[in-house]
C-alpha cells in the first residue's frame, strides 16, 4: 500500500492510495490492485466497529472506483454473512462475486488493520 499520487499538488488526489485487494473465499483466492481513497479505510473501520459493538445490523460499502462492494449483515448474536463483490478495474474486466459466512472473532483482526491504516495514511483533506 502506497500513496498513489506522491506528487500531486491538489487535496483529491492525494487522498488516494494504491492498494492490493486480496479475495480468498473457501477455495477461491486472488488479488489485484486498485485505488481506494483515504476516507473510505475510515469508513470502514466505523462499520466493522458497529457490527463488533451491536453483533447486529447491516452494513452496505461501495468503493468511489466500484473495485470493492460488500453488505454484510449480523443476525445479532455474533454470526455475519457478506456479500461481497470485487472488481480488477473500475467499469470492465473480470468481476468475483460471492457470500461467505463469519462470526465475530475475525472482526478484531480487521478493525486494528484498519486502524494501522488510518494511524499511517491520515486524511488530511479538509471537507
Amino acid at each position: 500500500m502506497a500513496i498513489q499520487y506522491p506528487d500531486a499538488e491538489n487535496e483529491w488526489d492525494n487522498q488516494w492510495l494504491r492498494v492490493n485487494i486480496a479475495v480468498k473465499a473457501g477455495a477461491f483466492n486472488g488479488s489485484f490492485t486498485a485505488g481506494m481513497m483515504i476516507s473510505e479505510f475510515k469508513i470502514l473501520h466505523d462499520y466493522f466497529s458497529l457490527l463488533y459493538n451491536n453483533l447486529k445490523g447491516e452494513i452496505a460499502f461501495e468503493s468511489i472506483e466500484y473495485n470493492l462492494e460488500m453488505n454484510i449483515k449480523g443476525d445479532g448474536i455474533g454470526h455475519f454473512n457478506a456479500q461481497v463483490t470485487a472488481r480488477d478495474d473500475t467499469f470492465e474486466g473480470a468481476v468475483i462475486k460471492f457470500h461467505i459466512n463469519f462470526d465475530q472473532t475475525f472482526l478484531p483482526e480487521i478493525i486494528n488493520q484498519l486502524e494501522d491504516i488510518i494511524k499511517t495514511y491520515p486524511n488530511t483533506a479538509q471537507r
